[in-house]
């Protein structure tokens, strides 16, 4: 059994700005919905890990809820702090509460917000995950050292750029 993670930037913010973020989305969850169907079908993937760390990280986590329905998967979120949602808007808090409460699993890194979350949130990914889903454009950043890291520790890399 196989595992994949997730990792990428925030859609709506840095990729769609000045375009129909409703047609990106779209398009965005129907790539990653076609890989993932393709990873359990041929390469054994039957846990997946996803990182709630903004609400557009909740894209994965909802398309692999509705694979549950059609294929014997599992999955796990993990958070790097228990606070994490508490500057989010009222929709998405209420989103997040839903998706964590139809997963498998729920891991929390750390209690409260410190320097380290964000680096134990990419080390839990890194050492957890075989097989990375990287859905970025930007060639900077946190989720892009994050699969850089796991590229050179030999994890398997799919890249999903969001805008193709």
């Amino acid at each position: 059994m196989k595992v994949c993670c997730f990792s990428g930037t925030k859609p709506h913010s840095v990729i769609w700005k000045n375009r129909n973020i409703e047609a990106g989305v779209m398009r965005l969850k129907k790539l990653i919905k076609d890989r993932l169907i393709e990873l359990i079908e041929h390469e054994n993937v039957r846990h997946f890990i996803a990182g709630l760390l903004i609400p557009d990280d909740m894209f994965p986590a909802e398309i692999v809820l509705e694979l549950k329905e059609d294929y014997p998967i599992t999955l796990e979120y993990v958070i790097p702090y228990a606070d994490l949602t508490e500057t989010w808007e009222k929709a998405d808090q209420d989103r997040y509460v839903s998706l964590f409460l139809q997963s498998d699993r729920l891991k929390i890194l750390s209690d409260y917000n410190t320097p380290e979350c964000r680096d134990m949130f990419s080390e839990y990914l890194i050492t957890e995950g075989d097989i990375f889903i990287a859905i970025y454009k930007v060639t900077s950043g946190e989720a892009v050292d994050t699969v850089f890291s796991a590229y050179k520790r030999g994890k398997s890399m799919h890249i999903i750029n969001p805008t193709a």
